[in-house]
């Protein structure tokens, strides 16, 4: 039994940051990923049972996953009585979509034909699409007083794909002195 695979790789991040004014400032990352992977595996007929009177037979599989990611934040800060004030409001947008085939390719003349598609018969072939979508929206309030006393406050609320209909989205709170 033999098997080989291949795998692409495509990662990029962009990260850019612009202060509209002394205290206000603006970033955004924003990412791409992109995964390809190619395998075969082989079962030449040596390695089967010759009671079942079998050629060899082999399994190619493709997989291709997108990724983009959108991350958007607007950051506030300012000085209060003896205080900071840090205000960050930002979401997050993010897509994964997967794409695949897997094949059973069998009935082969010869072994060395194993690694061609087109050289037997396909027995089965499957397909699988999965897109993923995830959003956040969130928040947080952080006041600082006097390097003594923090006080903040963070709120988000996200959705998923994974999740059922009616359970998609959560508002999620905390808050600390």
């Amino acid at each position: 039994v033999t098997y080989k695979s291949h795998t692409d790789n495509l990662n990029g991040d962009l990260l850019l940051r612009y202060n509209l004014l002394p205290g206000l400032s603006i970033k955004s990352n924003l990412g791409y990923n992109k995964i390809e992977i190619s395998q075969i595996s082989s079962t030449p007929s040596f390695a089967i049972n010759p009671l079942y009177n079998a050629n060899g037979y082999s399994q190619f599989g493709n997989q291709y996953i997108t990724s983009y990611v959108f991350e958007p934040q607007i950051n506030f800060k300012h000085k209060i009585a003896n205080g900071n004030l840090d205000f960050l409001l930002g979401t997050t947008l993010q897509q994964t979509i997967t794409d695949g085939t897997s094949q059973i390719v069998n009935n082969y003349s010869s072994d060395l034909l194993l690694e061609s598609r087109s050289a037997g018969t396909v027995g089965y072939t499957s397909y699988k699409n999965i897109e993923y979508k995830y959003a956040s929206i969130f928040s947080r309030i952080n006041y600082n007083w006097q390097n003594k006393y923090i006080a903040n406050i963070n709120f988000r609320r996200d959705g998923s794909s994974k999740f059922g209909p009616n359970y998609q989205f959560g508002n999620f709170a905390s808050y600390g002195f």
